[in-house]
């Protein structure tokens, strides 16, 4: 995987609400209670053991956790002292299914099922703990070390995981970073499939790194000069230019 450095990035910082608005319930797409999981109150379970959660997130350790139940967002799953949320775009195999039946009985054949996971949040104060089985095709301890090398500026190669309505995730090695779909192209895209598919090798350059929320935000606009700072020069008012109705 190349890293190479990319001074003249000039880019803002994306915030917490822009991660929200990634995720979020307004947007009408089934991943939003990923944004939002439930919480130990909402799930009605005894109290997990967060002493243990939060080791096994810094370590970066794979376990197995039993699903229980779903709901329009993702998988409920506990075992042995853990409970918790998988998000749908953290799923395997629910890449690319935008059927909303199709996604429940996805879901549903998953109710019973042992997962290998990881846990890429972990917020005691907030009683959320999410968990992914997408990461947990890395090596334990992979996450870690792959953070302390990721840097906003770089630009990266790795391979399309998933494609969704808000974004494409892709794999850098061991960790998931997120392409939002403001970030495809500098035109306009009504769906990220028409960019990015699944199996894709793509360049991508790294905006922002969050180790503590396990985010990553990836761009492939910014790699490729941005259009609309030339406009003015390309198009002065009063020219006649061909154009596709």
């Amino acid at each position: 995987m190349a890293r190479i450095q990319y001074p003249e990035a000039d880019f803002p910082a994306q915030d917490e609400g822009w991660w929200a608005s990634v995720l979020a319930e307004e947007e009408g797409h089934p991943e939003a209670v990923a944004a939002k999981p439930p919480t130990v109150e909402a799930t009605g379970k005894t109290s997990p053991d967060w002493e243990r959660a939060t080791a096994l997130y810094h370590q970066d350790e794979i376990v197995k956790l039993v699903v229980t139940g779903y709901n329009r967002g993702g998988l409920l799953v506990e075992a042995d002292g853990l409970s918790g949320f998988v998000p749908c775009s953290h799923l395997l195999d629910l890449s690319n299914q935008s059927d909303e039946q199709q996604r429940d009985d996805c879901l549903l054949a998953y109710v019973g099922r042992s997962l290998p996971l990881k846990i890429i949040e972990c917020v005691p104060e907030e009683g959320r703990m999410v968990f992914s089985e997408r990461a947990a095709r890395a090596e334990a301890g992979k996450r870690p070390v792959l953070f302390n090398t990721l840097q906003a500026g770089q630009r990266l190669e790795g391979e399309v995981t998933n494609v969704t309505e808000f974004g494409v995730f892709v794999d850098l090695g061991g960790v998931e970073g997120l392409i939002h779909i403001s970030e495809l192209s500098w035109g306009r895209v009504a769906h990220p499939n028409q960019i990015c598919r699944v199996g894709q090798r793509v360049e991508v350059l790294v905006m922002e790194v969050s180790p503590e929320r396990c985010r990553i935000a990836l761009s492939l606009k910014r790699l490729k000069p941005n259009p609309w700072e030339t406009a003015e020069e390309r198009y002065p008012v009063g020219a006649v230019v061909p154009a596709v109705v």
